[in-house]
């Protein structure tokens, strides 16, 4: 008698690409956002190339970025979640990045 694979025995093929990190990709748009660089990272070349030629969306599209990845809000092209989230890492991130944006806002404004 001859050993025939069932279903339970065989591989299965990979359907999904590999999951980002969420660390990585929360460190990327925090420095390089307004060049798009964490959207070429996980997937989304076209966004990429959209916030690259507008510098983020002028910047209010890399904040929004910044803090949807640091809430663990923001999934790859590919709909898989970040992995390795880490909470404490988002929340420092993204009190930052609205301290920074408030101060850039005051200076513009001239009131600092």
């Amino acid at each position: 008698m001859q050993n025939t694979p069932t279903n339970a025995n065989m591989a299965k093929p990979e359907t999904s690409a590999k999951q980002k990190s969420h660390l990585t990709t929360l460190l990327l748009a925090f420095f390089f956002s307004i060049f798009g660089v964490h959207r070429f990272y996980t997937g989304y070349i076209g966004i990429g190339f959209a916030q690259l030629f507008t510098l983020g969306g002028l910047g209010l599209w890399s904040v929004i970025d910044v803090i949807c990845i640091s809430f663990n809000r923001y999934k790859d092209k590919m709909g898989n979640p970040l992995k390795d989230y880490n909470m404490p890492a988002g929340i420092v991130i993204a009190v930052v990045t609205l301290l920074v944006a408030v101060l850039q806002s005051m200076v513009r404004l001239g009131n600092l």
